[in-house]
């Protein structure tokens, strides 16, 4: 997410850092699909395909291939052709690679140009550099760079504590709502497939309204959907109605979710912090992230599963 705020133009900017959560996306809905392919097998392969394409390996975490990590040796290979980030070189001081890599990354410029973008990029550094002294994680807290940190932290918090597990664990949830299996994982393929449409209105979104307003807005239809939801979580499982509409409303969750704070998300953090220390506030705010992330994952199971507990304590 670093390397594409900086290679790219700030005006192209929000839409490579929103992909990011294009990408997620796109590894979710073949993960679903592969899940629903393989639901009705009665062979061990049922198991065995989903885990031989999960390729639980070292270079999956690497390179983020999501729930399908048949991905990364594709990536491995544009990656090592790719040009340094521009401004990472202007901070090591390697001008003439910087110059190099601005060539490359911005074809059809003129060397004046070039030159006066390389300029941007030195007077922007020393600026950093003249009002905060050194470029720790500790610098991180100290005067306006704590503010940035605080927002990045609260904008990944806030996507993972805004309802978004639903989605990780809509398949059970569904289940448990009252959904034959199949059609569980039918809609867990469409809410992917949604997820997708959202990411890209989201595109839209960022330049008409904005990132605040746009990430605001989402959290607010979020919550009110999440409570209708809950409320609908009264009625009886045998009732089917019930249990479509809260598979819909999931889907219209998911939309809003990917047009909004999903993607937004990635903007927020990627442009908030200070260009010397982007890669340490990013690093500060997805430690924050996971944390919060653990905490989903340890209180999910409690939420989908209160009936059985409370049933069995009262037995």
């Amino acid at each position: 997410m670093q390397y594409a705020s900086e290679v790219v133009p700030v005006a192209l900017r929000p839409y490579l850092t929103a992909y990011v959560n294009l990408c997620w996306v796109i590894g979710q809905l073949i993960a679903s699909g592969v899940l629903r392919g393989v639901l009705d097998w009665q062979s061990e392969w049922a198991f065995r395909v989903p885990f031989a394409l999960q390729c639980e390996s070292r270079l999956a975490c690497i390179y983020k291939a999501d729930e399908t990590g048949v991905w990364p040796p594709l990536i491995l290979v544009p990656c090592l052709f790719a040009p340094d980030s521009p401004w990472w070189l202007v901070r090591k001081g390697r001008i003439d690679g910087a110059r190099n890599a601005l060539r490359r990354l911005r074809t059809g410029r003129s060397e004046e140009e070039i030159e006066q973008e390389i300029a941007f990029m030195q007077h922007t550094n020393a600026h950093e550099k003249s009002v905060g002294e050194g470029t720790s994680y500790l610098a991180c807290f100290k005067g306006v760079d704590l503010r940035r940190t605080e927002v990045a932290m609260g904008a990944w918090i806030c996507q993972n504590w805004c309802g978004s597990s639903f989605m990780g664990w809509s398949t059970y949830f569904l289940e448990r709502a009252g959904l034959a299996t199949s059609n569980a994982f039918t809609m867990t393929i469409g809410q992917y497939a949604l997820g997708a449409v959202g990411t890209l209105v989201s595109w839209f979104l960022m330049t008409y309204i904005g990132r605040r307003k746009l990430y605001l807005s989402g959290l607010s239809i979020q919550t009110v959907i999440l409570i209708i939801i809950g409320g609908l979580g009264f009625a009886s499982r045998d009732s089917m109605g019930a249990s479509w509409a809260i598979g819909a409303l999931l889907l219209v969750y998911t939309a809003v979710y990917d047009a909004t704070v999903g993607p937004v998300c990635y903007a927020i953090v990627a442009e908030c912090s200070s260009t010397r220390l982007r890669a340490k506030t990013i690093v500060l705010a997805r430690i924050v992230y996971n944390i919060a992330g653990i905490i989903n994952f340890i209180k999910m199971p409690y939420f989908l599963n209160a009936d059985e507990r409370k049933s069995f304590y009262v037995s």
